[in-house]
């Protein structure tokens, strides 16, 4: 990492024009291709239409009402599909049937979500994405709690609830593959860094918590607490903007605008806000 570049984008957003022109011809000798001087000249353009732009920071994301309401919606989605994710792995050992059975499927499970989001994230939208992933693991999650419930121990109901509770697995599996990508393409460029800096504490502490859900014996609450919390976050992701291919903000006041422009609810415009509209 220490030999990587910084990004152009990042060095535009903080003002940095020089640096940006300079790390942009060390992509054009590394990739052999040349970039117009048309789209050098919009870039200096963007960059002087967003000069009046605060300096952001991790202050940033309490202070604009915008970024503080994308930054609780952010962090709520990754906590939930956190504990989901994490429960659902660590539990498949505890499941009714055969340890290294329930391990296998699991990892198998693991791979082909991944597989399958990969796939799935150019042709869909994130929110659709997500949203139905969640959705189906709500349902699955919901239906295994009630097979475990009030069926026996050993009964073949259990076992069909045990391999529902592998499709719920899978699906929030997508669920949480997708969301690494999606988040960071909402915050700004300029506090992405600070943004999935504050995502991934609250997922860690997902983490921290799933343990004591993932051991526990009594399935039916268990598999509940997961419906749960994927029928939040499906509706976490759907109040959260698209980004699929849509421009992404640089900047705290290009955020403003384009999510204005998804008519997602903001406070009124700002001097800068007025100059990237114009």
């Amino acid at each position: 990492m220490m030999y990587c570049p910084p990004s152009p984008k990042w060095q535009f957003s903080r003002g940095d024009i020089e640096g940006g022109f300079q790390t942009l011809e060390i992509f054009e000798k590394k990739t052999k291709s040349k970039i117009s001087p048309d789209l050098k000249e919009r870039f200096r353009e963007n960059v002087v239409a967003i000069d009046d732009e605060p300096d952001s920071s991790i202050v940033e994301l309490g202070k604009d009402p915008l970024i503080l309401r994308l930054s609780i919606l952010c962090s709520t989605v990754f906590f939930l599909v956190g504990v989901a994710y994490n429960g659902t792995s660590l539990g498949a050992a505890s499941l009714p049937g055969n340890l290294y059975t329930n391990n296998l499927i699991n990892s198998i499970l693991d791979a082909l979500s991944a597989v399958v989001a990969f796939l799935l994230m150019p042709k869909m939208t994130r929110r659709l994405l997500i949203g139905s992933s969640f959705a189906a693991a709500f349902g699955s999650c919901l239906m295994s709690a009630i097979l475990f419930e009030y069926f026996p121990k050993n009964s073949p109901q259990e076992t069909v609830g045990t391999w529902i509770s592998f499709a719920g697995k899978f699906a929030i599996s997508v669920a949480f593959s997708s969301s690494y990508v999606y988040i960071s393409e909402i915050f700004p460029t300029s506090i992405r860094g600070a943004g999935m800096g504050l995502v991934s504490i609250l997922e860690g502490l997902a983490g921290f918590f799933a343990p004591y859900l993932a051991f526990s014996e009594n399935y039916a609450v268990v598999y509940s607490l997961y419906a749960v919390f994927s029928l939040a976050g499906c509706a976490a992701v759907w109040a959260l903007p698209e980004t699929l291919n849509r421009q992404l903000p640089q900047t705290i006041s290009e955020a403003r605008v384009i999510y204005r422009k998804e008519k997602f609810r903001i406070s009124s415009s700002t001097n800068c806000e007025q100059k990237l509209l114009a």
